[in-house]
């Protein structure tokens, strides 16, 4: 039988029992995952050659260890999607005066696991010879298939990402990623298609603005293997969460210091570093409520500012304040 992948399939026997004494089964090809690689020369041999026989792809023997398995009346029957079935005289003592024996395979369940006969009993064993087309792995890094991992970041951060996947059999695979365009924007390196065969590597790379602070975005991911004997796929969501921008505090330290009664200096502390400082303003308030903004500093560092603009500061009441205010234009 030729399946679906084009595999050639072959199912025979050999035995020395009735009319072929001599005639044993010896000396076949195995593969290194044969179900059973031995034989007491009276056994069944099931093969897969790849397409044209260009190389042997599975083979092994199957059947018991002290009778003359064989078939005078049993029949193969092959399915395309690779699975081999076979109906077989099993378990046939060379003296059927004998106790019973029961020496072919049977699995666990099965509908009677020993021979209940004191000659042949029919034996059939259905034996799925190539695995079935195992889908895509979507990613070892915790982006396992159906489940959405959240990845958080802050805004401007430039923000990159391995995406692996692969195909535990090394076949095809054709990976799609819809990407929304709302991220079109902040999508610095990217590909929505890619192609190949057993392993792919996307990379992704993001620069988020300030307007999208506090959004999340998906990206569907499907990945095909368009291989034999019929196609699969996995599909996932790599969900991105943009966190707003913290509020950055003043200095804890603000001093007066009255230089005279037209001149007051104010001396400031450091604030705390952050990546996301951009810059701080010195407010007054007069003693009839105005508020102006005296100084910026693009600094986070300790500063100084001299207040020219005051009358008799010591005994009236002007009320100075820093607000830090952060990339987003946000103040503290």
């Amino acid at each position: 039988m030729v399946d679906d992948c084009n595999k050639i399939y072959v199912s025979g026997w050999g035995s020395n029992s009735e009319d072929m004494p001599g005639k044993t089964l010896s000396n076949m090809p195995l593969s290194d995952d044969a179900f059973q690689k031995t034989t007491d020369g009276q056994d069944f041999h099931l093969a897969v050659f790849e397409e044209d026989m260009a190389d042997l792809s599975f083979a092994t023997y199957f059947g018991g260890n002290q009778t003359g398995d064989h078939v005078d009346g049993g029949t193969s029957r092959f399915d395309k999607r690779g699975i081999v079935y076979q109906s077989v005289c099993s378990s046939c003592p060379e003296n059927p005066l004998s106790s019973r024996i029961s020496d072919f395979p049977t699995t666990s369940g099965a509908y009677s696991e020993n021979n209940p006969s004191p000659r042949c009993s029919n034996a059939s064993f259905k034996m799925a010879v190539v695995p079935f087309n195992l889908p895509p792995n979507l990613s070892p890094k915790n982006f396992v298939t159906n489940v959405i991992d959240t990845l958080n970041i802050q805004v401007g951060d430039t923000f990159s990402f391995d995406y692996p996947i692969t195909d535990p059999e090394g076949d095809s695979l054709f990976v799609y990623f819809d990407i929304p365009s709302s991220l079109n924007s902040s999508l610095i390196s990217f590909k929505d298609t890619m192609i190949g065969k057993g392993s792919l590597n996307a990379r992704f790379s993001f620069l988020f603005s300030c307007n999208q602070a506090g959004k999340s975005f998906k990206i569907d991911v499907r990945a095909e293997d368009r291989g034999c004997p019929s196609f699969t796929d996995s599909m996932t969501s790599i969900v991105i969460q943009i966190d707003t921008t913290p509020l950055l505090p003043p200095p804890d330290v603000l001093c007066l210091n009255f230089i005279s009664d037209e001149e007051l200096r104010i001396d400031w502390e450091q604030t705390p570093t952050s990546d996301y400082f951009n810059r701080m303003a010195l407010y007054r308030v007069d003693p009839n409520g105005d508020t102006t903004v005296l100084t910026y500093s693009s600094s986070h560092l300790g500063g100084s500012y001299t207040d020219l603009d005051v009358i008799d500061p010591r005994n009236r009441d002007y009320t100075y304040y820093l607000v830090v205010e952060n990339i987003c234009n946000e103040l503290g």
